[in-house]
């Protein structure tokens, strides 16, 4: 009885992974691709999103938020004094110049990618240098 009930939960388990593996499969990816975590103030500082779905561009928007301890202390978007989410499609390549006020300060800085299946926070940790 013991080797059925183990068997009946094997394969409940295996079941469950492929489900879950067939999901993640069909859902959507956003990369973040950043050069460093110690930026230097002032300087360019390239960010490039990528948004897919099972290999095709997915269209949405990107909005940065800078994050301090836990609270979003700032919030940037396309135009630097309006934090309007910025559209793209499949790719967003922008440059983030750190202002030397935030050196030696660790931060998290993080791009919200919102698509028609969903939103996803990519985080990146950053320590500005002078």
């Amino acid at each position: 009885m013991k080797s059925v009930v183990r068997f009946v939960l094997l394969v409940a388990a295996c079941c469950a992974l492929i489900v879950g593996a067939s999901a993640d499969a069909a859902g959507w990816s956003a990369k973040m691709t950043v050069p460093t975590h110690t930026p230097k103030a002032r300087k360019a500082w390239p960010v490039k999103i990528v948004a897919r779905s099972g290999g095709k561009n997915l269209k949405g928007t990107v909005q940065y938020h800078f994050i301090y301890k836990g609270q979003v202390v700032s919030t940037a978007g396309c135009i630097p004094t309006k934090p309007d989410p910025c559209p793209f499609n499949g790719t967003y390549k922008d440059v983030v110049r750190w202002p030397v006020r935030s050196a030696g300060i660790r931060l998290t800085f993080q791009a919200t990618v919102k698509t028609k299946l969903g939103t996803k926070n990519l985080d990146w940790w950053v320590k500005v240098r002078r």
